[in-house]
């Protein structure tokens, strides 16, 4: 949080002195009033996704765990990867845009329209752009080598969600391909808890296949509840 407040006082100072009222546009567009009328809302949403990243980086940490991978070196360095430097850069892409406009209520239109200027490229530039790309690889690693452990115990449906989480990352967090890739993995967890390899085979074998709660507790090395 305080970089980011740090980072959007840098942004503000920047746009007030390094631009004159007469160089810019009239900040009566509506991106640049959208924002300001919802910049404290952006930063308060990207607070509660800092929470929403750790549950994920838990998440893989879970799947790694099941399939036996958490002394993994490239489980490990890629969740931890994942964690920090995505986590850095959505504080400063979210949190930080989010209070940069919110600090430039009280400024003139012009000197809004800098602000603006300054917020709506810097994820995209300098360190910013690079803790994404870290951050991202590393959500792509860790989720890529879970997809890759179709030997270690993972259904046909659970690795080819897993596949698609990392694929779709790849094109970035925000809609459509970062939806795509949280429902991806969404959908991974649940073919992991409720679509075990025991029902492939079971309806291979035609037998009735094992109920959800006997499969899990199966996974989990626990007796099924009896009848």
């Amino acid at each position: 949080m305080a970089a980011a407040a740090a980072s959007s006082r840098a942004a503000v100072r920047a746009a007030v002195s390094a631009r004159s009222p007469r160089d810019l546009p009239s900040a009566a567009g509506r991106p640049v009033q959208a924002l300001l009328d919802a910049s404290t809302w952006f930063a308060g949403f990207h607070v509660i996704q800092r929470v929403l990243t750790g549950l994920v980086a838990l998440t893989v940490l879970l799947l790694a765990a099941d399939f036996g991978r958490t002394r993994a070196w490239t489980a490990r360095l890629s969740i931890g990867l994942f964690l920090v430097f995505f986590s850095a850069y959505d504080t400063l892409a979210g949190i930080g845009t989010g209070l940069a406009m919110r600090s430039a209520r009280d400024l003139s239109a012009a000197q809004q329209e800098g602000v603006f200027t300054v917020v709506k490229d810097w994820p995209g530039l300098g360190p910013p752009f690079v803790l994404s790309i870290v951050g991202t690889l590393g959500w792509g690693v860790a989720v890529g080598t879970h997809a890759l452990a179709r030997r270690l115990g993972a259904s046909r449906p659970e690795w080819i969600m897993l596949a698609l989480a990392a694929v779709f990352v790849l094109g970035g967090h925000p809609f459509p391909q970062g939806t795509l890739a949280s429902g991806s993995l969404f959908a991974a967890v649940l073919f992991h808890e409720w679509w075990p390899l025991g029902l492939a085979a079971a309806a291979a074998g035609n037998r009735p296949p094992p109920r959800p709660a006997d499969a899990i507790s199966h996974r989990r090395g626990t007796e099924p509840a009896q009848k």
